[in-house]
């Protein structure tokens, strides 16, 4: 799997847990630039 699959894969995970897309993308892409 690619790594923006991945990315997708995780903001997917943290939106089934409630959180909205945008603020899940933006928590995983931080997550990566780190």
């Amino acid at each position: 799997m690619t790594d923006e699959l991945n990315a997708t894969e995780k903001a997917y995970k943290l939106v089934g847990k409630g959180i909205p897309f945008r603020e899940a993308y933006r928590q995983v892409s931080d997550a990566i630039k780190k």
